[in-house]
């Protein structure tokens, strides 16, 4: 599994070093391709990305309790630990947004001249990059492709980083808080919880990510931005994928 994951890496770069060497070339400023843009839809993608993620990830762990998938042990305070941890999710989905989705996309954009293509090369590279470490698994690495196309469409479709930022942000941030490891990593969350049964539906050490009701989410999320992005920001399902 790691040499899938480190291959997926490698991969990942020469893309992006397209994408580099084509804005030199053609002498391209380019941060607005990169998303960074703010404007009067900035905070409203930031709201929203974080409220699809935050609610669907509360329903999971609401799930994993009603069928008693879960068995919580009690509720701390905050610690500095906790928020350490946080301020590293927080930074961390930033610097994976910022590597998959500013740089990757607009270096696969520059060989691939339809979205959805775009899309599943992204999804690919993104789940391939999660391939390794504890409790990863088939679910794991297909939940994560689903999760990369989740940031890509949302990249895509808002046409800034603060959207596919503030979904990844708040789908970990949210993981953590309910006491589930994030792709493996939890320390000292608020929610203490100890798996009871059934890890083929929760994810087990992994996390949701690796679970089948993680994945029927990831797929709601899915379809939650995209209703986002139609009704809101007046976005046709053709411009996100042709």
């Amino acid at each position: 599994m790691k040499t899938i994951e480190y291959s997926s890496y490698i991969i990942t770069l020469i893309f992006i070093c397209v994408g580099i060497i084509y804005w030199i070339k053609n002498r391209i400023r380019p941060w607005q391709s990169m998303g960074f843009i703010i404007d009067h839809n900035t905070i409203p993608d930031i709201l929203v990305g974080l409220a699809i993620c935050g609610v669907s990830v509360s329903l999971i762990f609401l799930i994993d309790n009603i069928f008693e998938l879960i068995k919580i042990e009690g509720i701390t305070f905050p610690t500095g630990i906790f928020f350490k941890f946080i301020l590293f999710l927080f930074l961390a989905s930033f610097i994976e947004e910022f590597i998959n989705r500013s740089l990757l996309v607009n270096g696969l954009s520059v060989l691939l001249k339809r979205k959805w293509l775009i899309i599943i090369f992204a999804s690919i590279f993104f789940g391939l990059g999660h391939a390794a470490g504890e409790g990863v698994s088939i679910v794991s690495i297909l939940s994560n492709a689903l999760g990369g196309a989740i940031y890509t469409t949302a990249f895509l479709g808002a046409k800034n980083l603060w959207f596919p930022w503030a979904l990844h942000f708040s789908w970990n941030a949210f993981q953590y808080i309910f006491g589930y490891p994030v792709s493996g990593l939890i320390q000292n969350p608020i929610v203490l919880q100890t798996e009871v049964r059934n890890t083929i539906f929760t994810g087990g050490v992994y996390g949701p990510e690796g679970g089948l009701i993680g994945l029927i989410f990831r797929i709601i999320i899915l379809f939650s931005l995209l209703l986002y992005l139609c009704k809101y920001r007046q976005v046709s399902i053709k411009e996100i994928i042709s």
